[in-house]
């Protein structure tokens, strides 16, 4: 709802008051440049709002979560920030370098190699049968490049190894229980080349890839394999440079997983740039949002609330929507929950989370994070966007008297200013409620100013 006088009050009839010709007719002003209200039958306040082209970049003097990085016309620190999120070899003159995939390898020591294992291990199932055709794998033993579950269950199917082991080993019986026995120790002890079940271990585990093996066996595989071939290769290194090239134009596992690209254009006219948070990342990024460490805390604290739920304003109050899948463990049909303030919603939702009504999966927290992030991007977006295209405003409030003496409105004094406010619908709030202060504050006094004279 607009703000509007509440008097006939001319503006232009008040002696002494300037209105400066930039004062704005903005709209929620209903259109006018001045808002004239009247305090009492001998004080009025007259408000004008003004683009504040003066103000300052919130992300260089407000305390932020990040920072919104335009290639073209970043700072020297904040292109170096971009290229370490991005484990670019450079970023100049707006444009990026990737490091060769070659360098980026030795970013990864072997203690390093936990936080890609898993990444790892689905370019490697992409290139399997190639992998254990090699024959520098063929002279070692299974259990250094294969998940122990994956041997035992291709032993299990196949007539011919079981024979070979009872054979290898000199045992009688071929019960399972005895067959596998011996499968496990030829895991450990046998040459990946001389197990007959090598062709159906392979089909076996093109079957399963990664939909069925167990997380921990498929981690144990990556790690296996990446520990025993880092480095080993002497004469032929074709396939393990394949399997880092297949990931690093994939994911490129040096970025930071909480950057954010943004959408960037430039256009003309009234609105000079438009941003935009985008989803994955282009080949020709132009724009990023950089979170700090509060940034990062914050998506600590806000990944597990989104997980469930999402709280956004309308109007004057909170909702909250919790997602169908958590509804009926809380007690909620599809409506959402209305609060007064984003706290009293905030405290809801950390409370739900301590009550342990249900629990949430590690990928269902990683979704959370992404929301959050997104969140927290779009509104360091906005705010840099509002202030690049001028929705910077500040706001006067005068004070104007009656002379009765001259029959006449003249001005007294400017009573209240605020600056550096971002968005149509903060200056909005401020003005409104300077608005208030001020004929609170002026009808104090001369209450105060009553009381003495009597």
């Amino acid at each position: 709802m607009s703000l509007q006088s509440d008097c006939d009050i001319d503006p232009s009839d008040i002696d002494g008051l300037d209105i400066p010709p930039d004062a704005l007719p903005n709209t929620i002003m209903a259109g006018e440049e001045t808002i004239v209200r009247k305090v009492d039958e001998t004080t009025c306040l007259v408000a004008y709002a003004v683009q504040d082209s003066h103000a300052d970049c919130p992300q260089d003097s407000w305390d932020m979560l990040g920072r919104v990085v335009l290639l073209d016309c970043a700072t020297d620190d904040d292109l170096e920030g971009v290229r370490k999120a991005l484990g670019a070899e450079s970023v100049h003159n707006g444009e990026i370098t990737a490091l060769p995939w070659e360098e980026a390898r030795e970013e990864f020591t072997a203690e390093k190699l936990s936080d890609i294992e898993e990444k790892l291990a689905e370019r490697f199932l992409e290139r399997y049968r190639e992998i254990l055709e090699h024959e520098w794998f063929k002279g070692i033993a299974p259990q250094r490049v294969i998940p122990k579950d994956w041997f035992l269950r291709a032993v299990a199917d196949d007539a011919d190894t079981q024979e070979w082991l009872i054979n290898r080993f000199g045992e009688t019986a071929n019960d399972p229980a005895t067959i596998q026995k011996l499968a496990e120790r030829a895991w450990t002890e046998c040459r990946l080349k001389d197990v007959p079940v090598t062709t159906e271990l392979l089909s076996l585990a093109k079957d399963l890839g990664r939909r069925h093996v167990e997380e921990q066996s498929l981690k144990r595989f990556s790690t296996h394999f990446i520990k025993t071939a880092f480095g080993r290769y002497e004469d032929d290194d074709r396939f393990i440079d394949e399997v880092w090239r297949d990931l690093f134009e994939a994911e490129n596992p040096l970025r930071d997983p909480d950057l954010v690209e943004l959408g960037y254009r430039t256009n003309g006219g009234a609105d000079p740039i438009d941003l935009s948070v985008k989803n994955g990342f282009s080949e020709d990024p132009k724009a990023f949002v950089l979170l700090n460490k509060d940034g990062r805390e914050e998506l600590d604290d806000q990944q597990r609330l989104e997980a469930f739920s999402r709280a956004e304003y309308h109007g004057s109050t909170v909702h909250v929507e919790v997602y169908p899948e958590f509804r009926e463990a809380l007690g909620l049909d599809d409506a959402p929950l209305e609060f007064k303030d984003m706290t009293a919603a905030q405290v809801w939702r950390k409370n739900v989370l301590e009550g342990r009504y249900f629990s949430l999966t590690p990928s269902g927290v990683e979704w959370g994070r992404a929301q959050a992030r997104r969140a927290i991007a779009e509104s360091l977006a906005d705010l840099y966007e509002g202030w690049a295209n001028g929705d910077v405003y500040g706001y006067v409030i005068e004070r104007c008297d009656y002379d009765s003496n001259a029959g006449e409105w003249v001005y007294t004094d400017q009573a209240d200013s605020l600056w550096e406010i971002h968005g149509a619908s903060g200056l909005e709030m401020n003005l409104r409620e300077g608005l208030e202060d001020q004929t609170r504050q002026i009808r104090t006094e001369k209450a105060q100013a009553e009381q003495q004279a009597a």
